[in-house]
């Protein structure tokens, strides 16, 4: 426990030093949270929220306080954060662990397990919220539609969904649901009808999806343990090791900045930043990064890019750190 005050306090130092200093023209790059695994990365408002092994942190980029909820004083079954969502009325939903699906409205905490609700699965990959409210949650266990009361379960047995493996969740702004599996491919859910796609019908070099994305121009962005994949329309592109700057594979983590590039985050290739022609890579030989395994990539309003590690939490600026 000490161990982790020690880094909390040092990603308030850190923070509360680029908030103030002037802005920098030069590339920045800041370890906040030494050490820990760091699993997803949310903003909310003024928020980051940043879910580790060690339980849900709160950043205030408006004043730097940093706030730890933990099994011992907050409602979270379990410390690991998985993954993270907001919805309209900026409450959080996490997927904690392999024990529940936790709800928090900054006051009270809900949790939503097998024993008292519909889901699944206590083990939540991921979390897509659509544009009613409704939730779709991945589970290890298939994809449960959540409208606030009641849980509808999709699984291979009454539906075409590829595998139960669940590992991402996407939504389209035409309402389809991307799904991502482990070792099946991708399935896609729309007007009551599924459709598959695995690397027999499409460019996808390996079954194995790490995470899906979409864009502002509504394309689908896919990592995959062959590398990534634009889909666009009817028209699928593969970039991989082979034929584009790609450092790494295996793709795990994907996030857009205000410029349009994407962000991805490899296994052991650091990250990368493509702009749509050109590959820019930051790995533990150009940068500070402890480990060239990426676990989460956000970009937040100010274009900073938070990206979590096996190894803590580094924040990156080409053109220097703000907070506001």
């Amino acid at each position: 426990m000490n161990k982790l005050i020690t880094t909390l306090y040092l990603f308030l130092l850190v923070a509360g030093y680029s908030c103030d200093s002037a802005k920098i023209s030069e590339p920045e790059w800041q370890n906040p949270l030494q050490q820990l695994k760091v699993y997803s990365i949310l903003e909310v408002g003024d928020y980051i929220w940043i879910g580790t092994d060690y339980g849900l942190v709160r950043f205030d980029k408006s004043n730097t306080d940093t706030t730890l909820y933990d099994t011992q004083n907050s409602g979270l079954p379990h410390n690991h954060a998985i993954t993270l969502a907001a919805d309209d009325s900026q409450c959080i939903w996490i997927g904690a662990g392999n024990s529940a699906l936790v709800r928090f409205d900054g006051v009270h905490w809900s949790v939503f397990d097998m024993e008292n609700s519909g889901i699944p699965s206590n083990t939540i990959s991921d979390i897509a919220i659509d544009t009613q409210g409704n939730m779709w949650i991945g589970t290890s266990d298939g994809v449960a539609f959540f409208d606030g009361e009641n849980f509808t379960n999709y699984n291979t047995d009454n539906s075409q969904l590829p595998s139960n493996t669940v590992t991402s969740v996407a939504l389209t702004k035409s309402g389809k649901l991307w799904v991502g599996t482990w070792g099946n491919g991708v399935g896609v859910y729309h007007a009551s009808k599924w459709t598959v796609y695995n690397t027999t019908n499409t460019v996808m070099q390996s079954p194995y999806i790490f995470d899906i994305a979409v864009d502002k121009d509504d394309r689908i962005w896919i990592g995959e343990g062959g590398g990534l994949n634009l889909v666009s329309g009817t028209s699928w592109k593969n970039y991989n090791t082979l034929n584009s700057g790609l450092p790494n594979s295996d793709v795990t983590n994907l996030a857009f900045d205000r410029n349009g590039h994407v962000w991805l985050g490899t296994y052991e290739g650091g990250i990368a930043d493509f702009d749509g022609k050109r590959w820019t890579v930051y790995d533990m030989a150009n940068t500070l990064l402890p480990s060239n395994q990426i676990t989460a990539i956000l970009v937040d309003q100010q274009n900073n890019k938070w990206i979590g590690t096996r190894f803590g939490l580094f924040l990156f600026n080409e053109h220097g750190i703000r907070l506001q």
